[in-house]
Formats: structure tokens, sequence, C-alpha cells
């Protein structure tokens, strides 16, 4: 079994972070658990290995396992008593003594068999056990267990737990003093309270005892020595039965005192006792149970109060109490009284019978259930407020009877004190003040009613002097209540003097009630009318007489108002009629007369319906009226009635039900209004408006259509709709004057003409002279006119009886005619149908111009589209072509394969020419052969490879023109050299030339019938130029190819010779130096070199110097050749660049000349990377700033994170390296020219070696120089 070594290389860095960490958390105070367990967790961690544990001895010299780290796939043995069999006390002795166990493998027989069978059933493979000692004793064992193989332990690793151990014990030892250090503390607490407890027990004015469970004393208090007249000795050591009696004792004591020490946590006992001080007193005994640490009951604790003085007291205010209860329940007023807090806790009797509730239902805040709801809030705002103030109250409120009747009350309420003017609560009474609270609520809503009446009231008495009076008087008249009471009633009635009143008042005592018209005068002068009701009063053997006036200013101007409507009415031009709810007529105007004939004699007490009625509406009119109305809705509209002279006209009539003060509906008032007039003109308009559509309709399908067909059947048959006709036609004149019916729209059941072909004779005569001018021809009846016979029969077959003629001019000629028929009967033709018909011909005839403009024009449209389509075709192929140019030179630029281009080149100009075959040739240098090279054939048959010689061609002249570098267009009558089975085709030869001669050539062939236009040819030619660039410029990779492949040849020979060397002269190097030293040791033990200052001792520092610097050259093109092969696997770790940078810098800050700056930010991630190649590359970058950093500048080492990455910057300045020499200083060998003012020696390997291990890692590395500084920039991603 092979035994494995460090899975990673451990480093002192690493430990250092691990220990500090430990140290960090005993400083901050982490449990020790969490610290023992955080601390083997992370050597688990380190150590790579399977299982960490701390074996911990436990004082019966077992030991058992407390913390544990495992890892999957390990049995966890954490909690486990191990037993090993092996372990004496030799190994403890040595354990002691700081020793350590390293275990590579159980199985090579080095340790004892029991303690190889142990591990193995652990699963352990190798063991490292480390010993935490504490104060020079073994305190237990940190173990390291490999499992799944056996382990080399490493030197540095056996550190690494010695370190972890040591500080481990420092956490357990401080966690061990923190612990006795907490004991103390509560020790000395506990001891400092003992002593307060007893000082408060000696002085307590209660006697307290504590008594084991022999009823025993074992402590007691001076006051419980006091009351029994004993000394403390006397009193210990007694039992409770000896002090009391034991017939006391067992009756009345030691009850309780079992109950407590069963378990019972209270027990209490009253009694009278005579004491040892001979007096008699009331005592209150607590026995509570007294429990030792562990919970157990050892014994009770005695408490003894005597309440002696305060049994007195009570039985002093139970007395005062019976006699205030027995004056209270006399009393014929209700009692109550409060706390401080304000709730009650007294009623007397005279309350509780009262509101029939008992004292506990009362108490607290439960009288004010019995007030009434509406008077609750304020009640308690005013009592809570006395409360608040310690003021007197009174307060009236309605309180609840026993017989559930509201009565008022009034309460009053005074605070009561102590003698200490201490407030101690409220004592109040309330009286039954219900019937005087009725009598002032009736005396004051009969004032209210007078005051508020909203009509003037006065008392006036027989002398006419005004005794009182209310608010509504003194507002109406503007004099105060205090004036008006001065004054007599005929300063205010000027209709009332003296005389007048001693009438007045003879009248009013003898009628006791009395209506009249008068007259107010206000303050201001102004006289108001008013009716005045007097009603005579006597009272207390006083007569007066109460005066009620009412404003009648605004029932007079209703009045006047109703007088002017009415004679409005009467003058109206509408006809107004009034009906009752059944419909009877009660009131027309003289205008429903005007229009009807009937006087309003005539119309009283009719219905309208049958006064008026014409017939024309039928009965679901008048039932829809009806509804409407009987609704409550108002009805408007238009009614054909019948006046008296039996004449028909038409009214607009609005019906509106009137409501009484039941809102029931009155009357009906109807407003009639003689529409016939109107009507006939609204006709009229309505048939120009139809007219004005028709022909708008008409006009859009003109403008919308250019189908002369469509538009005159549209025509037709909108007028015969619009004219309400049997027929309309459009009659078509031709040049000899005959006609033919073209358009036709003909009513059902008459006959349609258009198929016949007529002509009119007075047409072939005149030539239709009679319709130039706009001659309408208007015929009510054929019949009428004098037609002849042989006339009329031809108009009688074609179903006419009368007809409208309007010619239809174009050009200012008859065109043809719009021709309206009536069949059935005659007709009168309106001259709004004449003009009708005449705008329309003349709408028509741009209609008919527009026609033939359109067929004038689709001729012209046709002749253009071909034009244009044979002009889309020439740009559509132009378009392909350059797409297909396009095509061939992008393949030109992207392609350095001829063969593709050119094969590409055959298929594209075959397709696009649609020729039978395209192929290219090649010539060879004499240009007396040519090969058929690449090749694109329809038909199948392929000449590809085909070499033949030009002089055996058909025509060798042809080759003369091709090459001059010209094309040659022809066509092969005799048979074809190459393809003698395509005989007579159309041949388009094209050369392949560039500026360093003729290349080939580019054939391409159609049928005979077909030939190749300008832009084919043109086209050909631009592809045959691609063809000699893609050629030329192949021939020419193909030559840098081969030099490429030469200098990579060449190359790798150097790297093989350098490799070679480099193993070669890496053992004789090395032999030289070790010779070397040994050739130094042996002078100077012969004391030849003894002198420092000595030749000799130069030479050897000169051989020991070289030959370093020899062997760092070999090395580091080893390393460069090992690189190369990636042959070497990473070590990936984790590392903090926070630490690492730091203290990698260490060692050039101590020996540098420079100024060093280390910049890394706080939130820098781990890397995860190689740390020897990270360390070689920093070390190699930190050695070159430090070699080429003059003395006194700045050497800046810097860290930050980047997007997606890191950045690692190492910067110095006062040098500078050249932009152009940027990019070369990483090759191998490179160094700058003239730019190593120093003179230090190199070999040019460092960078190249740093690029190498950069990239190796996959990171980028490069050099930015300017302004005197230069800075070479790593970059690492965080990905792994």
């Amino acid at each position: 079994m092979s035994i494995d070594s460090a899975p990673t290389q451990l480093s002192c860095e690493v430990i250092l972070e691990s220990i500090s960490e430990i140290t960090c958390q005993i400083h901050q105070g982490w449990e020790l658990e969490d610290i023992l367990q955080a601390g083997i967790t992370q050597a688990r961690a380190i150590l790579q290995t399977d299982r960490v544990l701390l074996y911990r001895f436990l004082p019966n010299q077992d030991a058992v396992v407390a913390f544990e780290s495992v890892g999957s796939g390990w049995t966890s043995i954490i909690g486990q008593l191990i037993y090993d069999p092996c372990f004496n006390a030799t190994w403890v002795e040595r354990y002691q003594q700081g020793q350590v166990t390293s275990i590579a493998d159980i199985h090579n027989g080095s340790i004892a068999p029991c303690h190889a069978q142990l591990l193995a059933q652990l699963q352990v493979q190798a063991n490292l056990v480390v010993p935490i000692v504490r104060q020079g004793q073994l305190w237990g064992l940190l173990i390291a267990h490999h499992c799944r193989s056996p382990r080399q332990w490493q030197p540095l690793e056996v550190q690494y737990l010695q370190q972890l151990a040591l500080h481990l014990s420092i956490a357990i030892q401080q966690a061990t003093l923190q612990q006795r250090q907490s004991d103390y503390e509560q020790t000395l607490n506990s001891e400092h309270l003992r002593d307060r407890y007893e000082r408060i027990v000696a002085v307590a004015p209660d006697g307290i005892a504590l008594i084991d469970r022999n009823y025993v004393y074992q402590v007691v208090n001076p006051t419980y020595l006091t009351w029994h007249q004993k000394s403390h000795n006397e009193m210990i050591g007694q039992s409770m039965g000896q002090l009391y009696g034991q017939e006391f004792f067992a009756s009345f004591v030691k009850p309780p005192i079992d109950l407590c020490l069963a378990g019972s946590p209270k027990q209490s006992l009253e009694t009278w006792l005579n004491y040892g001080d001979g007096q008699r007193h009331f005592i209150r005994t607590t026995f509570v149970p007294y429990r030792e640490r562990d919970g157990a009951i050892s014994g009770v604790v005695i408490n003894v109060n005597d309440l002696t003085e305060q049994k007195r007291v009570e039985a002093a205010l139970r007395e005062s109490e019976a006699r205030f209860r027995v004056m209270s329940d006399s009393a014929p007023v209700l009692l109550w009284m409060s706390d401080v807090d304000g709730l009650c806790n007294f009623f007397n009797q005279t309350w509780l019978t009262f509101t029939g509730r008992t004292l506990i239902q009362e108490m607290g805040n439960g009288w004010a259930d019995g007030v009434h709801p509406d008077d609750l809030q304020s009640c308690l705002e005013t009592y809570l407020m006395a409360v608040q103030t310690r003021q007197p109250f009174e307060m009236e409120y309605r309180l609840r009877r026993a017989d559930g009747e509201y009565r008022w009350v009034l309460d009053r309420g005074t605070p009561r004190f102590t003698p200490d003017h201490e407030l101690v609560g409220f004592i109040g009474s309330c009286i039954d003040i219900h019937e005087r609270k009725q009598l002032e609520t009736s005396l004051w809503l009969a004032n209210l009613s007078l005051e508020h009446l909203g009509v003037s009231a006065t008392w006036i008495d027989r002398h006419a002097q005004i005794r009182r009076v209310n608010a509504t008087i003194c507002a109406a008249l503007g004099y105060s209540r205090e004036e008006l009471q001065t004054m007599t009633l005929e300063q205010i009635d000027p209709n009332f003097s003296q005389t007048d009143w001693a009438q007045v008042w003879a009248l009013i005592k003898q009628q006791q009630h009395l209506t009249l018209i008068s007259q107010h005068r206000t303050k201001a002068g102004e006289l108001i009318p008013v009716e005045v009701t007097v009603r005579y009063v006597e009272f207390a053997g006083e007569e007066y007489s109460f005066a009620i006036a009412k404003d009648i200013r605004e029932r007079l101007q209703t009045e006047d108002q109703l007088r002017l409507q009415s004679t409005a009415l009467t003058a109206c031009a509408d006809a107004i009629m009034i009906t009752d709810h059944h419909g009877r007529i009660e009131w027309v105007n003289s205008a429903f007369t005007a229009m009807t004939g009937y006087s309003l004699e005539e119309a009283i007490g009719t219905c309208p319906s049958k006064l008026l009625q014409s017939g024309q509406q039928d009965c679901a009119f008048y039932q829809s009226l009806w509804t409407t109305i009987l609704a409550g809705q108002p009805w408007r509209g238009e009614i054909i009635n019948r006046r008296k002279d039996g004449s028909l006209y038409i009214e607009s009539e609005t019906i509106t039900p009137v409501f009484d003060h039941h809102q029931r509906i009155s009357h009906f008032i109807a407003i009639k209004q003689d529409a016939t007039e109107r009507k006939q003109l609204e006709q009229i308009e309505r048939r120009r408006i139809e007219q004005e559509r028709v022909l708008h309709q008409i006009s859009q399908q003109m403008r919308q259509s250019l189908d002369l067909h469509q538009v005159l059947n549209t025509v037709v048959t909108e007028v015969q709709q619009f004219l309400h006709t049997d027929r309309v036609i459009i009659y078509r004149l031709n040049l000899d004057w005959t006609g033919v019916v073209i358009a036709e729209s003909v009513a059902p059941g008459w006959l349609a003409i258009q198929p016949i072909a007529m002509t009119g004779t007075d047409f072939a005569e005149t030539h239709g002279e009679i319709y130039h001018t706009n001659y309408i021809n208007v015929m009510p009846d054929i019949y009428a006119v004098g037609f002849s016979s042989c006339h009329i029969a031809m108009l009688e077959r074609l179903q006419i009886r009368a007809k409208l003629v309007v010619p239809i001019l174009c050009a200012n000629q008859t065109w043809g005619l719009l021709v309206a028929h009536q069949c059935g009967s005659a007709r009168q033709w309106q001259p709004l149908e004449c003009e009708f018909m005449t705008q329309l011909a003349a709408r028509m005839e741009i209609a008919i111009q527009q026609s033939e403009l359109y067929q004038q024009m689709q001729i012209l449209n046709i002749n253009l589209e071909s034009q244009v389509q044979e002009r889309t075709a020439q740009l559509q192929q132009a378009l392909d072509f350059d797409v297909i140019l396009k095509r061939i030179t992008d393949q030109v630029r992207d392609s350095l394969d001829e063969e593709i281009i050119l094969q590409q080149v055959v298929k594209e100009l075959t397709t696009a020419m649609q020729a039978d075959c395209c192929d290219t040739s090649k010539y060879d240098a004499e240009r007396t052969f040519t090969t058929v090279e690449w090749e694109y054939n329809r038909d199948g048959f392929t000449a590809k490879n085909l070499v033949y010689a030009i002089a055996d061609s058909s025509d060798p002249h042809l080759y003369v023109q091709l090459f001059q570098g010209q094309y040659c267009h022809f066509c092969l009558i005799d048979s074809n050299v190459i393809r003698p089975e395509q005989p007579r085709q159309t041949i388009l030869a094209v050369p392949i030339v560039d500026n360093q001669g003729i290349m080939g050539d580019l054939w391409l062939f159609k049928s005979c019938h077909e030939g190749f236009n300008e832009p084919e040819i043109r086209l050909v030619q631009q592809v045959a130029n691609q063809c000699a660039i893609a050629l030329r410029q192949s021939r020419l990779y193909q030559a840098a190819q081969a030099q490429v492949q030469e200098l990579e040849r060449l190359n790798q020979l150097k790297d093989d010779f350098l490799s070679t060397v480099s193993h070669e002269l890496r053992t004789p190097i090395s032999n030289i130096k070790l010779a070397t030293q040994m050739l130094e040791i042996s002078l100077k033990g012969l004391g030849i070199v003894v002198d420092e200052s000595s030749p000799i001792n130069r030479y050897f520092k000169v051989l020991h110097e070289e030959g370093q610097r020899e062997i760092n050259l070999i090395n580091d093109l080893l390393d460069l050749a090992r690189l190369d092969t990636e042959i070497e696997l990473l070590r990936m770790a984790s590392v903090d660049l926070q630490f690492y940078l730091s203290h990698l810098a260490e060692g050039f800050i101590e020996q540098a000349q420079q100024q060093f700056v280390i910049q890394i930010a706080a939130d820098l991630p781990p890397l995860l990377t190689d740390l020897s190649y990270l360390r070689r590359i920093l070390t190699e970058l930190l050695h070159n700033a430090c070699k080429y950093t003059p003395a006194g500048e700045t050497i800046t080492v810097s860290a930050h994170p980047a997007p997606a990455g890191l950045e690692i910057c190492v910067s110095n300045s006062g040098v500078e390296i050249p932009p152009i020499e940027c990019d070369r200083i990483f090759d191998k060998f490179y160094r700058i020219p003239n730019h190593d003012p120093w003179k230090h020696s190199g070999t040019g390997l460092g960078l190249a070696l740093v690029k190498k291990l950069t990239e190796r890692l996959g990171g980028t590395i490069h050099v930015e120089s300017s302004v005197g500084r230069t800075t070479f920039i790593l970059r690492f991603s965080l990905v792994a």
C-alpha cells in the first residue's frame, strides 16, 4: 500500500494564520467549546485528513472523545469511552513531557498489536497524537486520523498540531480560571446575603422561628423571645409542645405544621393566646415549609403577627357602622357614599327601595346602570370633575325607579376628609324632584311655542294697552319687547283709534272670535298688510284679547300674479285647454276658439277626444297618451284633429298633469299649436334634403368608381327610389341618332325594356337639336298631349302613361337621355323633381368624361407597366449580379484556399447566367498547355483535370486575343475539342489576368440560341479579376506558410537544443560548484585563503557567483521547457492576499534601498492558485523592481478587485521602458538595448518565465510605462 504525502504544501504562513485565529478567539472571550471545535475543524481542513478529535481524560482514568471533526463517509466516534489496553503509566509520563506519537502505517509492525487492532476498529490507517498539557498535568490528546490510506506525517504538520495543542491548553486554562473566579464571587455574594438576612430578621416586628421535623426550635428572632419572655438558650432546643402545652399544640398547632411538612405550600392560624408577658393577644400565625438546597423539607418557618389592636379597632368600627346604618336607613332621602377612587361603597335602604336593586348591584359604578342613557355622560363628567377637584357638586338627572319609571332627582355631594385633610371619599343625598320638573317643562314649552309661533302674537287689555308680545312681532315691526309693551294698539295699527277700539272690543267680547284685515306700522314707518285673528280671554278677573297677526304681503302678491297670469293665458297665441282629471274641459282660451271654431261654452264639460276627433289616430295612440300622463309624465306629440267646420289640421300638443297637495293628479293642461303649415314646409325641406342626399351619394359613387356601367346602374336605381316612379332608364344615342337602353331600374310588375332597341323618328330628323339647350320634356299624361294613335299604341306597349325626359350632354353634344316613366297612372311632375333630374344629368356628364379618361389612362398604364417591368428586370439582374460579386469577393477575402474559391465561382456563374456549364482553366508557365481545374456542369459531363495543347484548339487565334487580356464571345460551328458531345454552343471566354500576367481563363457555355448581354459579360470580367486576386493571394499564402513551417522547425530545434544542453550542463555545473566549495574548504584548512582581500578569495567569489548564475540560467531553461509541455499538475490552494503579499514583501523591504508601499484592498476576495507558481512570479517581479529602481525612489505593491477577478500590480518609479519595447520584454533572451545604466547582469529569461507561469495559472500580464514609472499588472480570474 502506498503512503500518502501532504496533499498540498503546508506553509508557515498557513500555520501562523490558523494559530492567530485561535489566539483572537481566546482574546475575544469565546466559549471554550466553540474554541475547541473551531480548532479541530480548521486543523482537519489544513491537514486535509479524515478525522481530528480531542481525547479528554476523566478523573477516574477513563477517556472520552469530547470533540470531533470527521469527513463524510467515516464513522463518528464523538462521546465514546475508548479503552486502550496498551495505554499505561509510561505513555502518560511521555505525554506529560510533551512527546508526540506519529504513526505512518498501523500495519508496519512498529506498534503493539492491541493498539493496532484498536486503531483498525476506528478505521484509522495513519495516526498523529499530540498531548494537551495544562499546568504540568495531562488534560487530553489532540489526535489526527488518516483513514483512507497510510500517510507520512511531515515535520511542519507535527509542529502545527503542537502549536495548536499549546494554544488550546491556554484556552482550557483560561476557562478554568474564569470558572474559579465565578465560583468565588458567588460564595462572597451568598455570605453577604446571609448576613443581611439575619439582620433583617432580628429587627422584624413579627415573631419568626424555625422548627425541625421534630417540632424543636432551631432559630428564633428577638421579637419571638420577647413575647414568650424567654432567653435564646431557653428557647433553642425546646419543643413547641413544651412551650404551648401538649393539648393546645396537638389540637391547633400541630395539624397545619404537619401539612407543611407533607409539602403544603402555606398554612395560617388565627386565635387569641395568653403570652408570658401576662397579656392576651390576637395573633395570626403563618406556617411555610423550609426546604434544603436539594429540595427536601427539613422543617417549618413560623411567622407570628400580633393583630390585637387591629381587632379592637374593627370592633369599634362595627359598632359605629351599625348606628350609622340605622340612621341612614331611616332617612327619607336617598343617601350614598364613595371612596377616594370615586367608587360608591354605601347606599341606604331608602336608595335600595327606590331603585329596587341590591347593595351588591349598586356598589362601585353599578348605580350608573339606573341613570337615563341621555343623562349618563353629563352625570359622570360632573361627578368625576368633583372627585378630581375635591369640591362639592350638585346635579339633576333621571334615575330609574323600581317600577321602571325614570324620575328626576336632585343629587348633592360633599367631599369627606380625614383630620389631616386627606380626601377619603364623598357623601351625598338625592331628592325626588320629578313633579316640579314636569311643571317647569310645561311652562317652558308654552313660552317657547309662543315665542316661535311664526306669526305675531299680542296680549291686549280692554283699554288697547299692549301687555305682552312674542319675538315674531318684535322682529317684524323693528321694536324691542320693552318698547312694544309700553305702547297702545293705535300706535302700531292706525286703523284702530281709541273710539274704534271700543266698538271692536264689544264685538270681540260678544263673538269671542273675530278675523279682519288691517295694517301694522313698523318703527321705520312702513305699513304692512296683515290678517288679524282676535280671541277674547278672561283670566284671574282680568279681560284680555289675544291677537294673532299674519303678514299677507306674499299672499296679495300671489293674487296679483294669478290675475296677471289669467290675463296672459287668455291673450296667449297658443291654444290652451284645462281639463279635470277625468279629461272633461273646464276652461279654454280665445286662441283655442280661433283654432277649432268652438266657443268656451261649447267646449266646457266635453271631452277633447269626442269634440276634435278626426279618426286619423287609432286606439293604441290614445292609450299610450293616457298611460304617459296618468303616470305623472308630460306628453308631447302631434295629433291630426278636425275643426268645427270639418276641416283637418295638424296640431303640436303638450299635455302636462297638475298635482294637488296630496300629490294626486287634479287637472291636465294642454298647450296646442297649429302645425299644418309647418309640416308642409318640413315635408318640402325633407324632400329637398333627400334630393341632396341622393345627389351626393351618386356623386360619391361617381368619384369612387370609374366603371361607367356600375355608375349608370346606381343612378337609375337611386332615381327610381327617390321619385317613387315605376321605371327609370338611360337612353344612349348613337352617331346615327339611333339609340339603345343601357341602364334600367323597374318596379316589380312592370315591363323591363332594356334589351329593346328604340329609334325615335324625331331624333333622326332633328339630330336631337331640341335637347341641345337643356330642354326638359315633361309629359303628365300621354293621352292629353295630342299624340297620334300609333305613337300612343307604341307607348302603351311599353306601359308608359307619364314620363319625364332630361338630356345628358357631353361636350355640348347630346350623349343620351335620362327618362322616368310612370306606368300605372298619370302623374303631375313637380318642379323639384324636374330640378333634381336636371342636376343629376349635369353630374352624369362628369362621370362620362371620367370614364373616357380612365380608359385612355388604362392604355397608357399598360404600356408604362411593360416598360417598368423591363427596366425592373434589368435592375434586378444588376442587383443579383452585385450580390453574386459580393459573395465571391467575401469568399476571396475570407479564404485562402483557391480550390474552394474557384469552385464557388463556377457554380455561382452557372446559376446566375442560367448557363449549361462553366469551367476555369490554368496555363502552364510557357502558355502551351491549359488544364481544366474547376468546373460546374448541369448536364453531368465533366472535363475536370483535362489537359490539352493550346495549339490543338479549333481556333488558335482565339487564345491570341485571350493572351492580350480581351474576352471572346462567339459560337462554335465545328465540334468542341473539349466537349465534343456539346456542339454548336454560345461561348464566353474571359482571361484571368493580374499585373504580373495571365494565369488562366474562365469559360461559360450556353445553347446556340442564347447569348451573353453586356451586363453578363461585365459581371464575368469582374469575377475573373477576383479569381486573379484569389490565385495570387493563395500562392503568396502558400509561400508564407512554407516559411512559417521552416521557422517553426528551426525554433523547435533551438528549444530542443537548449533543453538538451540544459540537462547536459546541469550535472557538470553542479559538480564544478561542489568542487569549488570543496577546494575552498581545503585551502581554508591549509590557511591559504584566510585573508579576505587576497586575489584567491576574489577568484573563489567570482566562481561562486558565476556558477550560481549558470545554475539559475539552466533551471530557468528547464522550467520553460516544462511549462511548454504542460505536464506538471497544479496544486491549487486558497490564499488571502492581504497577509500573503505583506509577508512576501518583508524579505525585500529589509534589503531594499528604496521606499516600499503596500496597498491591498480590504474587500479583496481569496485567490485560488498554485502558491509555488505565484511566489515565483511575485519574487521575480520584486527582484527586478529592487534591482532597477534607483535609490530613494518608490516601489509599490498593490492588489484590488477587478471585473470578474482581481489585479496585482508591482510598480516602481524612476525608470521608464519605451513603448515599443513593452511587448517584447517578455520574449526569451530579450534585453532592452542600452537601457541598463547600472550594468546589471541578466539572461533575459526572467520575464519570459513570469509570463509562462502567469498563463499557466490562467492569468495575464502586461506592462505599462510612462512619466517615469513602470507598472507590471497581473490579472487573475476568481473562477477555479
